[in-house]
């Protein structure tokens, strides 16, 4: 069994400066600076933002709903059953019927999401028998269903604020630069009612405009949910996300917010609403299905933080280090020469006991070279 030399196990390795006067080696160590060099400034700070400190922002929502001055009437609206309109698209057509916003709405104020009405079920029940009855139960006397007449033109009132402590930013939408984008991520041209990003006024969109942008053109078609009827009968779940960002250009005084609206597939929505008509014993049931609107506030708001850019540039450092490794590594040990590169760039000193028992002497005479060739 060879004996182990714990001096050569205490070995101090220090660094050498050799230079190789090999093109490829230089070559190739230049290539790789350049690519840290364009990988740390080019990708990470300056496209990646890591000179920002950068924080997810929270935020409050106000919204409604309004019905259209002019609903179109049942006529000209293909789904109402109206004269010799019997059916659309293959689906069976309702009665409409025209509420307005206060009805339509369904609970009537919610912190981020509301339900726009689009087809209830209305069922009359009376109770014939004793409420403390286990067995008893309501009977229903009359039921119909109905959709809600021209519910596209309803028109959608959004008023948001955002606030990131961190970073030391909140706003009022009123105050901000706004748009809408679309499935094709393109930002949608606007025309009246429909406002958006204007100084000063909360933004309006109608549900029409909200159901184009997240990608359906009619809610007459058939429902993911159940294609044996449509969109309007079943109703949807739309997220509309409001993106914020004050870095999308070079200066981060520009803020601005987009709202990016998303249906769920295969979903439906329905909520069930109990009127009591005179007491207990009487009541009228509205079934609702429609457009399910849930927002939600995301993004991010960044400032200009030192430590966080040095970060960016001492990991770019590290990276050269591992490409010098990475030549040294071809140089000593793949290329056709590398025993000579080997020998030039390892040396190893007499041991210490020798350097210490002539230490009258110039050392540099009992420095020998280990000839690494040989390994």
């Amino acid at each position: 069994m060879p004996s182990i030399d714990w001096r050569d196990l205490l070995a101090y390795n220090t660094f050498k400066v050799v230079q190789i006067r090999d093109w490829r080696l230089g070559v190739l160590h230049y290539l790789f600076i350049l690519a840290v060099v364009i990988y740390t400034i080019v990708y990470q700070v300056i496209m990646k933002h890591q000179y920002l400190l950068l924080e997810q922002p929270v935020g409050t929502i106000r919204s409604s709903l309004m019905q259209a001055p002019t609903p179109i009437p049942p006529e000209q609206l293909a789904y109402c059953n109206y004269a010799n309109q019997t059916s659309v698209n293959g689906y069976p057509n309702f009665a409409c019927a025209y509420w307005d916003e206060q009805f339509v709405v369904f609970p009537e104020t919610e912190a981020t999401a509301m339900l726009a009405t689009t087809r209830y079920t209305y069922q009359s029940e009376v109770l014939e028998c004793s409420i403390y009855d286990p067995t008893c139960n309501y009977t229903v006397l009359d039921t119909y269903t109905e959709y809600i007449g021209d519910i596209e033109s309803f028109t959608l009132m959004v008023d948001h604020s955002v606030f990131a402590p961190s970073v030391g930013i909140q706003a009022n939408s009123k105050n901000l630069a706004g748009s809408i984008i679309d499935q094709n991520d393109k930002v949608m041209t606007l025309t009246k009612p429909d406002v958006i990003g204007v100084q000063g006024h909360a933004d309006i969109i109608r549900l029409g405009t909200l159901l184009k942008a997240a990608g359906m053109d009619s809610l007459d078609a058939p429902s993911e949910y159940d294609s044996n009827q449509t969109a309007r009968y079943y109703g949807i779940v739309v997220v509309v996300m409001i993106e914020y960002s004050n870095t999308y250009t070079y200066n981060l005084n520009n803020l601005r917010y987009q709202y990016n609206p998303y249906i769920i597939a295969n979903t439906e929505f329905k909520a069930e609403q109990p009127i009591f008509t005179k007491n207990i014993t009487n009541r009228a049931v509205y079934n609702r299905h429609g457009i399910r609107i849930v927002f939600v506030q995301t993004g991010e708001l960044g400032k200009f933080d030192f430590q966080i850019m040095l970060i960016a540039f001492v990991s770019g450092l590290g990276l050269v280090t591992v490409a010098t490794v990475v030549v040294d590594i071809i140089a000593t040990r793949l290329l056709p020469e590398k025993a000579i590169y080997k020998n030039y760039k390892y040396k190893e000193t007499e041991e210490y006991e020798r350097l210490k028992h002539n230490k009258g002497d110039d050392r540099t005479n009992y420095a020998s070279i280990k000839d690494f060739s040989q390994d």
